[in-house]
């Protein structure tokens, strides 16, 4: 369930009987019910930007990768408009929000299935693509999102954390050294624009952070610096 400023959406799931899976729009006031849209499955929506959003699957499934975004009116329940994603795309979309954009997270093709990910940006409003932008760090690794529209994943190497930010015509890369964050921890999460990594040191759980793409946030009395390298994209 989900809502906007006038509306609730609801998915209803039938396990039995010969009645399909069911999205219904209510009015926010009165809960009258303001239309019904049958659908395959009523997972994977949110409401970005005053538009419901949501995927449906290409041939019962996003399996591959593809399907075909969908941003729905929540007062008519009508589609908007609808981006496909590209037939080149291998992996399983992620559907993120920031703002208005909505940030589908896969990989480019399937060459690159396991070394890069692609973000592309989606405006809720319209429907068109306001940026997308590919990095060197694999999909399936954890990451977050910040209110500016940056994806950073987190991930280690041999004998340090890496963590790769993904955002509007920029790629960042920042590595922290094993005697800064040996390991990146299992939490990687985001605060407004603050990049929030778990670390452990002489066996406590400590927080490091990184803000606005820089390294050297203090959190607490506690900061940490690494190398920053940056790829522009056009």
């Amino acid at each position: 369930m989900l809502a906007t400023a006038e509306t609730v959406i609801a998915g209803l799931r039938r396990s039995c009987g010969r009645e399909s899976n069911e999205l219904v729009g209510l009015n926010l006031r009165n809960g009258k019910k303001l239309w019904s849209h049958p659908v395959t499955s009523p997972d994977g929506m949110m409401a970005v930007g005053g538009t419901i959003v949501g995927v449906e699957p290409e041939n019962g499934g996003t399996v591959e990768g593809r399907g075909t975004v969908v941003g729905l009116d929540p007062r008519s329940g009508d589609a908007k408009w609808r981006w496909t994603m590209p037939t080149r795309c291998a992996c399983p979309p992620r559907m993120e929000s920031a703002g208005n954009l909505v940030l589908l997270i896969s990989c480019p093709d399937a060459a690159e299935a396991l070394t890069h990910t692609v973000v592309t940006a989606i405006d809720s409003g319209t429907g068109r693509m306001a940026w997308s932008a590919t990095a060197a760090t694999p999909a399936d690794r954890r990451y977050a999102v910040t209110t500016d529209a940056r994806v950073v994943f987190a991930g280690d190497t041999t004998d340090s954390c890496r963590l790769t930010s993904i955002g509007e015509h920029k790629v960042s890369y920042l590595t922290m050294t094993e005697t800064e964050v040996p390991r990146c921890g299992r939490v990687v999460a985001a605060a407004d624009n603050l990049i929030l990594v778990r670390r452990r040191l002489d066996r406590r759980p400590q927080v490091v952070g990184i803000a606005g793409g820089r390294p050297g946030v203090s959190i607490g009395d506690r900061a940490w610096f690494g190398t920053e390298e940056s790829d522009e994209t056009h």
